[in-house]
Formats: C-alpha cells, sequence, structure tokens
C-alpha cells in the first residue's frame, strides 16, 4: 500500500506538469482532459517477487490480498474480474473550460463506459469514425457519445451496458443490473436504491430478472458474436462465492507462500 501511494503520487506530479505545459502552450481551457482510474482492486494472487527490496526495482513484485483489495473497493463489493460494482465502478474526472457547459465541481451519476470515450472524442472534434480503414470493415463502435452530459443535459442509451470476463456477466440497463460471479445465479439489483448491491431482487422481480437476462444473451449472440462455451446457462442453484485464488490468511507469508492459493482445490468464502 506504500508503494501503490508512492506511484499515485507520482501520477499527480506527472499529471501536474502536463497541465502546466498546456497553460504555456496557451491550450489549458480547449483541451479536454478525461481522467479515469482503473476498475476494481485485484486479491487473485500470483507470485510475489523480492518483497523485502526496494520496491523501485524492476525485479520486485508484489501480489495482493483479498482484505487489502476488499479495503479499496469499499463500500462496494468484490473485485476486478467480477461484474459487481466493487470490479467495475470508477471516477471520472472530465476537465474542459471552454466546452464544459456544466456548473464547476458539480457530479453527474449517469453511467458511461470507456467505450464511450471514442464516439466522444471525435463527437467534439468534429471528426468523422470511418467504416473503412487499411483495407479492412472495422465491426462498429459500441459507444455513445457523452456529449450531451457535457453540455449539461441527459443522456440517452438505446442499448444496455453489457459485461463479461471470464465466466463473471452483468448487464446494466437504467437503474437495473444483474449480475452473475464465476457463472453462479444471477442476481438482479436496482442500483438506484441499493447502489452497493447488497438486496437481491432476483426472487421478488422475477420478470425484470427474466428480461434482462435475455437482453444479456441476446447481446452475447448477436452483438459480440460470442462461441457458446461463453454465454452458457448460468448455475441454477448457489454454492456460495469463493475463487481458488483468493487469499488464504492462513499461510505464513514469510514462508515463500506468500497469500497464493495456486495449491488450488483451498479457496476462502467471501463474507
Amino acid at each position: 500500500m506504500a508503494t501503490l501511494a508512492a506511484m499515485i503520487d507520482r501520477v499527480d506530479r506527472e499529471v501536474g506538469r502536463l497541465i502546466e505545459e498546456l497553460k504555456e502552450a496557451g491550450e489549458f481551457d480547449n483541451t479536454l482532459i478525461l481522467f479515469v482510474s482503473d476498475n476494481g482492486a485485484c486479491p487473485y494472487d500470483r507470485t510475489s517477487r523480492g518483497i523485502e527490496a526496494d520496491p523501485t526495482r524492476a525485479e520486485v513484485g508484489y501480489s495482493d490480498s483479498t482484505g487489502w483489495a476488499w479495503a479499496r473497493n469499499t463500500p462496494f463489493r468484490f473485485y476486478k474480474q467480477n461484474q459487481f460494482e466493487g470490479g467495475i465502478r470508477t471516477p471520472a474526472i472530465v476537465h474542459w473550460p471552454a466546452g464544459l457547459k456544466t456548473k464547476p465541481g458539480s457530479i453527474n451519476s449517469t453511467p458511461a463506459h470507456l467505450i464511450d470515450v471514442l464516439p466522444t472524442v471525435a463527437d467534439v472534434c468534429g471528426a468523422t469514425i470511418p467504416n473503412q480503414w487499411s483495407g479492412r470493415t472495422p465491426r462498429p463502435v459500441s459507444g455513445i457519445s457523452l456529449r450531451p452530459i457535457l453540455e449539461g443535459d441527459s443522456l440517452a442509451r438505446a442499448e444496455p451496458l453489457h459485461f463479461l470476463f471470464a465466466s463473471d456477466r452483468g448487464l446494466r440497463e437504467g437503474d437495473w443490473k444483474i449480475v452473475s460471479f464465476r457463472n453462479g445465479p444471477w442476481e438482479l439489483y436496482n442500483l438506484r436504491a441499493d447502489p452497493t448491491e447488497l438486496k437481491n431482487l432476483a426472487d421478488s422481480s422475477p420478470e425484470k430478472l427474466t428480461a434482462l437476462v435475455g437482453r444479456w444473451r441476446t447481446m452475447a449472440e448477436q452483438t459480440l458474436k460470442l462461441p457458446a462455451k461463453k454465454i452458457r446457462r448460468v448455475e441454477a442453484s448457489a454454492g456460495g462465492k469463493k475463487h481458488p485464488e483468493w487469499t488464504e490468511f492462513s499461510v505464513d507469508p514469510q514462508n515463500g507462500k506468500r497469500g497464493s492459493l495456486g495449491n488450488r482445490g483451498k479457496a476462502r468464502r467471501a463474507k
């Protein structure tokens, strides 16, 4: 965590240098700056290397733990790779004095995604995203322009936000979200009322759940063109949320087995 703090300090300093350069060039007010943090702290323990050495040395490598990762994702649940908010929600800062029509310092909670960055930049710059490139036909851009948000208006998204990493799945449509942990049963949440995903509404709102699951499968098949093995049916019953690489805290970190559940077969249930 001390090394992470040092890295954040370096990012802060380098962003400051960039801003000073823009000001000296007279381009600061008319430069759209989008700053986004990485998504979800990751506890999937691999192998730590040289943890007693100077952390700036190239041969040093730190693994993480479920405890520290959960603390960094708080108040949201779970981790990178998982499609709960702890794995996918991240703050963003937009700065553009000459273009933003919103009140300085205002907060907008409309869901957006990195797939929206290219359409947004093309839109505000008056550029056209080509249909052909170097003899290839690129797949259509999935995102939409966030220009309405930058101008203080509301954003209308025709398609839900679709998530898939390995067997972790999710879909966000308006205030509603479904999520499956490692191919476990679908869960349903209303993020406006329950942003930390504590109240699973799958049993009380089965029609909404079925509709959103159908949307997830349709997008997976028709938009993403995923193979059948990627979109197999989720498990019908819950067996507890666990992952073979979550930290085993009973392992002594000084004996060369730091945090690794690589002896597989052991896993700790999430509290």
